[in-house]
């Protein structure tokens, strides 16, 4: 059995929000939904890299912007991807006089659904490492 409490300023939020998408004279709920197709935008960042992008759910195009983190400066931008994953992985070379290694995009099967997974194998100046690979967002 799960039980779940609310505090009363969370209980007043959750009825301003249902009655603020109630159809007038109790007839139902707006429910809306994303469309099929849409892009499903997703974020990512470990450590010193991130990843900003979206994928097409019906196309599988993946379009990402790539940064790093320079000490003094912040987020950088290293670049931008626009692939088509429907036939098969992507692997994209980085090769910066700070940072190099690869990462490759994919489509894995996962519980039931499709999933883009990206494996990372990162290394910057200073010796920090990113090994490793991650689920990003479900696509179907």
């Amino acid at each position: 059995m799960l039980v779940t409490f609310l505090s009363l300023e969370a209980a007043a939020e959750v009825e301003r929000y249902i009655k603020s998408h109630s159809l007038p004279d109790d007839n139902g709920y707006i429910l809306v939904e994303k469309s099929a197709g849409a892009p499903i935008d997703f974020k990512y960042s470990v450590s010193f890299f991130r990843i900003d992008g979206s994928i097409d759910s019906t196309t599988y195009i993946l379009n990402a912007n790539l940064q790093i983190e320079v000490p003094f400066k912040g987020w950088t931008s290293i670049g931008h991807m626009t692939e088509n994953l429907s036939s098969g992985a992507v692997t994209t070379g980085i090769n910066l006089g700070i940072a190099k290694g690869s990462i490759t995009f994919g489509l894995e099967k996962y519980e039931n659904g499709q999933w883009l997974y990206a494996t990372f194998a990162l290394s910057v100046i200073g010796g920090k490492h990113i090994d490793k690979t991650v689920r990003l967002v479900q696509v179907a």
